[in-house]
């Protein structure tokens, strides 16, 4: 039963938890259901937000990827996300670690970069332990290498779970960053807000790009031959 004036929204359910009688445990996906035709709330003006600079990729090929802050109306001195990368796309590793680096906005002898392997995503931490603000207010803040090996066939690059902090402590959440490319060399879409296209199968799983057979589409069966 909805009250008068409901126009629509997402149920999401995430944080699952299945266990077996043998105390297996096992974690799907979040599952999101769209009601009704909601668009993307707006990031406001003046909002600090992450996003991708121009990054294209190919099946066999290594490219660097610029991740950008941009916060004309905030001090930051620290930020943290999820990179969450399609089927064929990695981080990649020299000598066991992630190819990494921090661009001209920051400096090592001031800020510290970490990153791991969080939950099938990557999870980056850029920080000051004496307070240090992030220079300027945009541009490239870190660099991450990505191999696409010859399975890679493009797909959706997530960016989430986004927090930035003031040197007051004070706390911001922006909306996540989709970045879609379709083909191996062609990005499609770069958007700034939750994704225009949430696909999973019938099997509550999430896709990166649409599968033969039922897709569920923002909440809607779609039919894939």
């Amino acid at each position: 039963m909805t009250k008068s004036g409901f126009d629509g929204g997402s149920i999401m359910i995430d944080n699952i938890l299945l266990v077996s009688p043998d105390q297996k445990e096992i974690k799907p996906s979040a599952y999101e259901y769209s009601i009704g035709d909601v668009a993307p709330q707006p990031t406001p003006s003046g909002a600090s937000t992450l996003s991708v600079e121009d990054f294209t990729i190919a099946a066999g090929e290594t490219r660097t990827m610029t991740i950008e802050l941009n916060n004309p109306d905030d001090e930051l001195t620290l930020v943290q996300f999820d990179l969450h990368l399609p089927k064929g796309l990695t981080v990649k590793k020299t000598g066991g670690d992630l190819d990494i680096d921090m661009c001209d906005r920051t400096t090592w002898r001031k800020h510290t970069l970490d990153a791991n392997e969080v939950d099938g995503a990557v999870r980056f931490l850029l920080y000051s332990s004496s307070n240090t603000l992030i220079s300027d207010s945009e541009g490239g803040i870190i660099e991450v290498t990505l191999t696409a090996d010859d399975t890679f066939d493009g797909g959706s690059i997530v960016i989430d779970n986004i927090l930035l902090v003031s040197p007051d402590q004070k706390e911001i959440k922006p909306s996540p960053v989709l970045l879609t490319i379709s083909s191996p060399n062609t990005i499609a879409a770069v958007e700034s807000g939750i994704a225009t296209e949430i696909i999973y199968g019938t099997d509550g799983l999430r896709r990166n790009s649409l599968q033969k057979g039922i897709n569920i589409v923002n909440g809607k069966k779609v039919l894939v031959k």
